[in-house]
């Protein structure tokens, strides 16, 4: 049995492959390039992520996706607004406290001091 040799290809040289289809035919680009047509129909398709990535880039979309992409957004908020003294000001101004009651029965301080 024939061992399948498995090639990747640059961003530079799929867009150049996609140039020479639309010129001509997908069947004479696999022809060409000797890439099977599938593989090519594929790269026509995805042209606009493939023209948007770097030249030496090989595996266009490939990597982990955000598993919450608003998340991701409010991170970068959060970055720029992270400073500690900020936060404190800003919670300071409009009257804002992490804190809360644990319980509904709970005594306020003043009568608690009296009771003892």
């Amino acid at each position: 049995m024939a061992k399948i040799l498995r090639t990747s290809y640059t961003a530079r040289e799929k867009r150049r492959i996609i140039a020479y289809c639309k010129q001509n035919s997908l069947r004479n680009a696999q022809q060409k390039y000797g890439i099977h047509f599938a593989q090519i129909s594929k790269w026509c398709k995805n042209e606009s992520a493939i023209s948007k990535a770097k030249s030496k880039n090989r595996h266009i979309g490939a990597g982990l996706k955000p598993l919450y992409p608003d998340v991701e957004e409010l991170n970068k908020w959060i970055e720029i607004l992270s400073s500690y003294k900020w936060l404190y000001d800003f919670m300071n101004c409009y009257n804002i406290s992490i804190r809360k009651k644990t319980k509904i029965g709970q005594k306020l301080p003043r009568e608690l001091s009296s009771n003892l």
